[in-house]
């Protein structure tokens, strides 16, 4: 496992990430920006912010079901 803080991510990740998520929803600020600096998805239960983000087109953002739709069609191959 590797682990990160905020001082390893790059400032302008963290002004780009502040300004989506402060429409939001302030608690998600930390997952969003790792999650745009790692280059890699989402997963959350929290409603509120899967919405905001889909609403806002942030493509990397997944719910419960889908996920669960993924394992199971990897499941399937």
């Amino acid at each position: 496992m590797k682990i990160y803080n905020k001082v390893s991510q790059p400032t302008n990740i963290w002004l780009v990430i502040g300004q989506l998520t402060k429409k939001i929803d302030l608690d998600g600020t930390d997952f969003v920006a790792l999650t745009k600096f790692l280059n890699a998805s989402l997963w959350t239960g929290d409603k509120l912010l899967y919405n905001g983000l889909i609403n806002l087109n942030f493509k990397n953002v997944l719910n419960t079901p889908q996920l669960l739709a993924i394992k199971a069609s990897q499941s399937h191959n």
